[in-house]
């Protein structure tokens, strides 16, 4: 009989998985600026980095898109944007195809689980899009995300692409859900949860500022 993984291990595999699953996130952006050949590219604990990004970003948010676009074709930047959200979501597919097949696992588990985290923030940031129209509020609006930053730059609804993303991840996180349904993995489950938690709170405020500033 084959010896079921531990309580460590549950917590040891989401531990590591969180970091993992952040720096494929971040290096799907990465990939797109190396293809194109964008100057300075740079890879950091969250984010990737190029050497006119920010002046990029502050003519889109200035509404200046033909100046924006003098510096990179705005439809690049949106590719850039949206190719980390589109390795979270192929991840979370891959495990869910995994455990399906293979069963429940904790190292498969704890991938899918910490890139479906990444979408609380576009969840959140379509929740405050849709009170801002609800209640007729025209301010700036800003947000860091990078599906709301791939609808202005390919001029459509950011709200729309926040929405597409979430329903692939969503999609793929039932999926990945049904292979574990009406398993007894309250416990360790639980305790995966947790060590994702703290895998995110040590890689963001001690580990990834320390390894890749």
């Amino acid at each position: 009989m084959e010896k079921s993984p531990s309580v460590a291990t549950w917590f040891l595999m989401g531990f590591v998985a969180f970091p993992v699953v952040t720096l494929a996130h971040e290096c799907g952006h990465l990939l797109i600026g190396y293809l194109f050949h964008w100057p300075g590219p740079a890879l950091h604990y969250a984010s990737a980095s190029f050497a006119d990004e920010e002046e990029v970003q502050r003519l889109i948010n200035s509404s200046d898109f033909t100046y924006a676009a003098k510096i990179h074709p705005l439809w690049q930047v949106a590719l850039s944007n949206i190719a980390g959200p589109l390795v979270s979501v192929l991840i979370i597919l891959g495990t869910a195809i995994w455990t399906n097949w293979r069963g429940p696992q904790p190292l498969t588990l704890a991938l899918g689980f910490a890139a479906a985290g990444r979408f609380v923030a576009p969840l959140a940031t379509g929740a405050v899009l849709l009170l801002r129209w609800l209640l007729s509020v025209h301010g700036p609006f800003h947000p860091t995300i990078d599906e709301y930053s791939c609808g202005l730059h390919l001029g459509v609804p950011p709200a729309m692409v926040i929405f597409l993303s979430l329903t692939a991840a969503a999609c793929c996180l039932f999926w990945l859900l049904a292979g574990v349904w009406r398993r007894e993995l309250r416990w360790p489950l639980t305790v995966l949860v947790t060590g994702i938690t703290c895998g995110a709170v040590a890689y963001f405020y001690f580990l990834g500022p320390i390894l890749l500033p």
